[in-house]
């Protein structure tokens, strides 16, 4: 297998109005193993941590490969 450690990937785009799940305006349907309340309990946590914690674990995914190596 080859990896290629100097891949430096593109910016992601979203399209304007348009979200992950696709068109706002759609009622976004749970699987049978995440219930409403779930939502609502992460949803209460990352309003006051936010992504930041896993944003930055992805953005110094390289950094934490080398330290990994030695």
């Amino acid at each position: 297998m080859v990896i290629n450690l100097h891949h430096k990937p593109a910016p992601f785009f979203l399209s304007k109005g348009k979200g992950f799940v696709g068109s706002l305006d759609k009622e976004i349907t749970f699987p049978s193993w995440l219930s409403e309340d779930d939502i609502n309990y992460y949803a209460s946590k990352f309003s006051k941590s936010g992504f930041t914690g896993g944003f930055n674990y992805y953005r110094n995914l390289d950094r934490y490969f080398y330290r990994t190596c030695n």
